[in-house]
């Protein structure tokens, strides 16, 4: 015994919809246009706050904090670290 099966009917737009596109969608960075436009409007815009860096210095010795690890990992374990 076979089944038949219809094909699917074709997709259509809802009506009143534009056709969907892609234009626009996907940029790199602001457009040229707009960066310009902003750029005018606020001539004087800068921030005096201070960067991650001099704020955090430049952070923690990983070297060191490895071997704090290391050195309680063989403490843990019943081990003198060597």
């Amino acid at each position: 015994m076979s089944i038949l099966a219809l094909p699917a009917p074709p997709v259509k737009p809802a009506l009143g919809r534009p056709a969907w596109t892609d234009a626009d969608v996907y940029a790199l960075g602001p457009d040229q246009a707009d960066a310009q436009h902003w750029a005018e409007q606020n001539p004087d815009h800068h921030t005096t706050e201070e960067t991650p860096v001099e704020v955090l210095g430049d952070g923690p010795d990983w070297d060191v904090l490895a071997d704090d690890a290391a050195t309680t990992d063989c403490y843990s374990r019943g081990f003198l670290p060597l």
